[in-house]
């Protein structure tokens, strides 16, 4: 359990997991990679956010959020501003998580 939580609770995991993600922001966005790939409004952001990988990439990091947070027990008092943000962005991946597999996509004429 200690290797599972140095491993998973590192810095060293940690700033690949966010260059990675926000590379795949970027191209995602910028348009990027659509060979072969719808290119309207939406499409691509679609096809790329909601892909089984990028979920992976962020429940990887939302793994590794937990694991910091709860690492670093007992929680003194001047760490709840640490504990409040690392919860904060753990809510943010689980609302865009939710948010991109129940979005529905569509224009109106």
């Amino acid at each position: 359990m200690q290797s599972f939580a140095r491993f998973f609770g590192s810095l060293w995991l940690t700033i690949p997991i966010l260059l990675s993600i926000a590379i795949i922001l970027i191209m995602g966005t910028v348009g990027f990679g659509g060979i072969g790939l719808d290119l309207s409004v939406g499409a691509l952001r679609k096809d790329w956010y909601r892909a089984w990988w990028f979920q992976g990439l962020l429940g990887l990091l939302a793994v590794n959020l937990i694991t910091c947070t709860i690492k670093r027990k007992p929680w003194q008092f001047w760490q709840w501003g640490f504990i409040t943000t690392h919860w904060g962005i753990l809510m943010i991946i689980v609302g865009s998580s939710v948010s991109g597999m129940k979005k529905i996509y569509g224009t109106m004429p």
